[in-house]
Formats: C-alpha cells, sequence, structure tokens
C-alpha cells in the first residue's frame, strides 16, 4: 500500500498543463522580445545622433577657432578669396589658412600653407556654405575688405535625418 501512496504523490503534469504554460511562456517571450529589441533600436539610434553631434560640434568650433585668428593688417582683414564653399585667409603668424568643402566627396578640409598642412575636418557633410555680412552685420560686402562677419551653414545626415548647425563669427583685429 505504501508504494500505490507512492506513486500517487509522484505523478507529473498532463500534457494540457504544458501546452498551456508553453503558450503562456512563448507569449510573454513575444512581448518581451519586442520591447528588447526596440530598446536596442532606441540605444543605436542615439548613439548615432550622439556621434553625429559631436562631429557637428567639432568643426564648428574648429572652423570658429581658425576664423578669430585672422590676421587684421590695420586697415582690414587679409582675406584671399571668400566663396560660398571656400574662405581663404591669412592668420596672425601670416600663414596662409583655406577652409574648403569639396561637395563631391561630402568633406570639409583645412589647409595651411606654412608648414603645409590638408587636414579633413570632417567627412558625412550634405551642405556646407559661408556667408560674408559687413560692420552691420546684415549687407553684403562689395570686396573681401568689407568683410567683417562670416556665417557658416553645416548640415550632416545620419539615417535619414538632418542635422544642422549655423555659426555667426565676428572677426578680432587683435589691436
Amino acid at each position: 500500500m505504501k508504494t500505490l501512496i507512492a506513486n500517487k504523490k509522484l505523478k507529473g503534469m498532463t500534457l494540457l498543463e504544458l501546452v498551456i504554460s508553453i503558450t503562456v511562456l512563448s507569449m510573454v517571450l513575444v512581448v518581451a522580445g519586442g520591447y528588447l529589441t526596440n530598446s536596442v533600436k532606441a540605444y543605436n539610434s542615439s548613439v548615432d545622433n550622439v556621434s553625429v553631434f559631436n562631429k557637428l560640434r567639432f568643426v564648428s568650433e574648429r572652423i570658429a577657432k581658425e576664423l578669430r585668428n585672422i590676421n587684421h593688417n590695420g586697415a582690414n582683414y587679409v582675406i584671399n578669396n571668400s566663396s560660398a564653399t571656400q574662405f581663404d585667409f591669412d592668420d596672425k603668424t601670416g600663414n596662409q589658412v583655406i577652409i574648403d568643402y569639396d561637395g563631391v566627396t561630402d568633406q570639409l578640409s583645412l589647409s595651411y600653407t606654412i608648414p603645409v598642412v590638408n587636414a579633413l575636418l570632417a567627412d558625412g557633410i550634405t551642405a556646407f556654405s559661408f556667408n560674408y555680412y559687413t560692420g552691420d552685420g546684415i549687407s553684403a560686402p562689395a570686396t573681401n575688405a568689407d568683410i567683417v562677419f562670416v556665417e557658416y551653414s553645416i548640415t550632416m545626415q545620419e539615417n535619414s535625418t538632418s542635422y544642422s548647425s549655423k555659426s555667426r563669427l565676428t572677426f578680432r583685429d587683435g589691436s
């Protein structure tokens, strides 16, 4: 009689109970998996956004640093060439500095003549432009000698989202 009672106590789950528990567990895993997948996608998107913002900030600060160092010869700023995609000027040490955007390769470069250096500031730039202003900050200059303000716009794209930065800088004459 002891063996009959012992066998009844060791009885396992029925097939129906097993199927129900597997079904419930599967539903919980599908819901949890969806949340985990969306969380990973959101994290990756955030990492990409931070990367683009860091690149935009670096480029903007580097251009500002170079432009603040423009040479003033007592009468005006030494500007060799000014176009929508290139700005060529002399810095306070007499070194020629060229900031150039190549729309074909989507690269922004920075060049110096002494020593000869051609550095890539950033790639993946979808749009870049310079705008130049006179001392009133509104009018377009007639000549390079009339330029006192420079505005530069940068646009980068990451995963079909565009990110833009625009800065306006006043030159310092160093006196």
